[in-house]
Formats: C-alpha cells, sequence, structure tokens
C-alpha cells in the first residue's frame, strides 16, 4: 500500500499548476519480459551472460497535455513475477506526439527497486500507442536499461536489459 501512495504522490509532485481540463491522466497497464545481460564480477576474464529478463508487470500513470508539447510525467509501479518477487518504483518523463492515428512515445525512467532487495538504473524507452476506441488505446514500448548499484548486484559489476512491454493504456 505504501508503494502504491508513494505512486500517486510522485505523480501529483510532476503535476503543473495548468488547470486540470488542459491535462489528462493516462492509466496504463503492462506486461514484459526481454534480455538481461551481465558478468556477474568485476573479474576482467569473466564471460558475459545471457539470460531471460523476469516477467514483469507495470501500473502506469501519466499526466501529459495533448494540446502542447510538454513533457509526460509520471511513474510506474513494476513488479517482477518470475522467481523471486521483485518491486520497484520507475519515475517517468517523456514525450508523445500525434503522427495521424499513432502516438509516437519516447521516455527516460529511472527504476528504483525496493523489495526483497535494492536495485538502481536507468532506462529509456521507445513505443507506440495505437488507440482502439472507448479512451483505450494498444501501447508497446521497447526498454533499454542498465543498472549499476544495488544489493543485487556483485561488486563492480552492472547489468543491462532490453525488454519489450505491451499493454492497455485508458484516458479518462
Amino acid at each position: 500500500m505504501k508503494i502504491v501512495v508513494a505512486l500517486v504522490v510522485c505523480v501529483a509532485c510532476f503535476s503543473s499548476g495548468e488547470a486540470h481540463a488542459q491535462r489528462e491522466l493516462a492509466i496504463a497497464a503492462f506486461v514484459g519480459s526481454g534480455l538481461s545481460f551481465g558478468t556477474g564480477s568485476a573479474d576482467e576474464n569473466a564471460s558475459l551472460a545471457t539470460r531471460r529478463s523476469p516477467t514483469f508487470l507495470d501500473l502506469e500513470l501519466g499526466n501529459w497535455n495533448p494540446e502542447r508539447p510538454d513533457p509526460v510525467l509520471g511513474a510506474a509501479l513494476r513488479v517482477e513475477i518470475d522467481g523471486r518477487v521483485g518491486v520497484a518504483l520507475v519515475p517517468r518523463a517523456g514525450v508523445r506526439r500525434s503522427r495521424g492515428s499513432l502516438d509516437l512515445r519516447a521516455a527516460f525512467g529511472l527504476p528504483i527497486f525496493v523489495a526483497p532487495f535494492s536495485l538502481v538504473g536507468g532506462e529509456v524507452a521507445m513505443g507506440l500507442g495505437i488507440p482502439i476506441g472507448g479512451g483505450f488505446a494498444l501501447v508497446t514500448d521497447v526498454l533499454v536499461g542498465a543498472y549499476f548499484w544495488g544489493s543485487d548486484l556483485p561488486s563492480g559489476s552492472a547489468l543491462v536489459k532490453l525488454d519489450l512491454r505491451v499493454g492497455l493504456e485508458l484516458r479518462p
């Protein structure tokens, strides 16, 4: 419950002072996975290990203005559901541009895993949104992330992830 409250507070802090009618709140749910790359140690002779990234669920809130090129500001609650469960808060800032019936999206996020291990990194997202009616859009993103600090990383090592996520967005 504390993490959900933190997610709502994060979106509220990112919201600008514009009139409410000019901004839209988008709510999205995603599922994703991909590949993880890492050495597992700082040893220069260590080989690169590649494995499937844990499957994750993202519940994301975003605040944006469809009439102006303001950034989309928000956050996601990420839960890894493969093997051990990991929980992260991902503050995010990005842009969204409409081209015909497509929304082109780009964003930068700061994933911060808080339970049961710590892990901090950055990620870049590029994606598309396709309106499907009733205020809903089908959304897909490619995420490239790098994790450089945390209790889940061996000393002197890093983790790089290439993930794909697919979801449904509602713009009330």
